[in-house]
């Protein structure tokens, strides 16, 4: 009867997850519940080993293999993000980008304001900046960041800001009203203009919902954040220059979302960069002050006239509710096209 348990217990394991596997495969439009459960596949695979001691304790063949199956995929998938990447040489000096949500908080960026003065960064890109409407500039970055662009939504909250040391020639707010946004600018680096898409999606969380990392599951809902991925993916399409798409994007590595932009964007961090990468939630409500991150949410893409170098998750910077991202990008022109 025991074995009988444990060979059921194995077996309907390997059972669901192949299930959100074959669903996330698919690329079918799933109900609610079911879209959150096939994003946090990954998580559904760390139980592996325990279901694999389950089945070889109810000596069941079927159930040890199918776990091994599982157990294959899970090392492949997790495996694989813990692998340390070799440090790349750059044959010019590469293009030093930083990304960092500010929650919309005033004490959050006095003290980023401080923080950024001691990091190694050619260009910062900083989302949910204002809880006001901007003035020309952040005055206390202004010395080594000359060049910037400061937008707010139509509400003249969650607006973006991006800083850098080297000239931007054009700028430009785009997409989402009225309360989030994506904007534009163009910088000279080596003698390349380069577009630079200073992101920030709607959380897929239901109007209303409350500020904690519960009700963000409990109110999971992607419906406006996929409108505003469409929308982006739209714009982009139609992008002339060597383009850079950072911020925050508010989705799972899992998601078919993510394939939107893998398929044609590199993901720097993944490129680049050891371990799972979460970024969220760092402090402030969603964490409570004591969870560590669990989810990355955070991305730096590029496109293919550029390779990572390095990519890093930053420790957290005061009570902002993410972690900064830095990476190193090689401008490597049509070579790699």
């Amino acid at each position: 009867m025991m074995r009988r348990l444990l060979t059921g217990i194995a077996l309907g394991y390997c059972l669901f997850v192949v299930a959100l596997i074959l669903l996330r495969l698919l690329h079918v439009t799933n109900p609610v519940a079911l879209a959150l459960l096939i994003s946090l596949t990954m998580f559904f695979l760390i139980p592996a080993p325990l279901a694999l001691a389950l089945a070889i304790m109810a000596r069941s063949r079927v159930a040890q293999v199918s776990v091994a199956v599982v157990c294959l995929v899970a090392l492949a998938w997790l495996g694989d993000a813990f692998l340390v990447m070799p440090t790349l040489r750059a044959s010019g000096e590469p293009l030093r980008l930083l990304i960092f949500n500010a929650s919309g908080k005033t004490a959050v960026r006095a003290d980023a304001e401080l923080w950024l003065h001691t990091q190694p960064a050619d260009v910062v890109l900083i989302q949910e900046t204002f809880y006001a409407p901007p003035g020309p500039g952040i005055e206390a970055l202004r010395e080594p960041y000359p060049y910037q662009a400061l937008q707010a939504t139509e509400l003249n909250y969650r607006g973006n800001a991006t800083l850098s040391v080297h000239p931007i020639e054009a700028e430009g707010q785009e997409g989402f009203k009225p309360d989030s946004v994506y904007t534009r600018v163009v910088i000279t680096f080596q003698d390349q203009p380069i577009a630079l898409y200073n992101v920030s999606l709607q959380a897929p969380i239901g109007v209303g919902a409350s500020n904690t990392l519960a009700s963000l599951f409990a109110n999971y809902d992607t419906v406006v954040r996929d409108e505003q991925i469409a929308a982006l993916m739209e714009r982009l399409s139609q992008e002339t220059l060597p383009m850079i798409v950072a911020g925050e994007f508010n989705v799972m590595e899992f998601e078919p979302a993510y394939d939107q932009f893998a398929a044609f964007l590199g993901d720097s961090f993944r490129e680049a960069g050891s371990g799972l990468g979460f970024t969220f939630p760092a402090g402030g409500g969603y964490a409570q002050g004591f969870l560590r991150p669990v989810l990355r949410l955070d991305y730096i893409w590029h496109d293919q006239h550029f390779r990572a170098i390095s990519a890093e998750v930053l420790p957290p910077v005061s009570i902002a509710d993410r972690l900064p991202v830095r990476v190193e990008l090689q401008y490597v022109g049509e070579s790699e096209s």
